[in-house]
């Protein structure tokens, strides 16, 4: 008489899901990310208040920014950057002007001579 053996739950469990994590793995990158412990915390917690582990949280997180125009949007701060920066420049022109008629003026008064309104007025001519 054959009498068939009992499984062996737990082998068959543990066998399927190493197999399954084998499949799911081979289908997904890991990202590793390095952060202080005080910016963990606050990722940890956040994660905690929406019921997610802490790397569901950072994939949800990345993925949202990215649907929601995060490349659009750094196209767009770096145009306004690039915009600021060439009215500093203007400005920092400006001031240069101004601190170079200054410096005339001062070392006309160190001369002994007099300063006349033309040493402080804006002249394309003369630069």
């Amino acid at each position: 008489m054959n009498i068939a053996k009992p499984l062996n739950y737990q082998h068959t469990t543990s066998t399927f899901f190493s197999f399954l994590r084998g499949f799911v793995l081979k289908s997904m990158r890991r990202v590793d990310v390095y952060v202080s412990d005080e910016q963990y915390e606050k990722w940890k917690q956040k994660a905690e208040s929406e019921g997610m582990s802490v790397s569901s949280f950072v994939k949800k997180t990345v993925e949202s920014a990215f649907s929601n125009g995060f490349e659009g949007k750094k196209d767009e701060m770096l145009a306004k950057l690039e915009e600021r920066m060439s009215d500093l420049e203007y400005e920092l022109d400006l001031v240069m002007f101004a601190l170079d008629k200054v410096d005339k003026a001062l070392k006309k008064l160190n001369r002994g001579e007099k300063l006349e309104l033309n040493d402080f007025v804006y002249s394309s001519e003369g630069q």
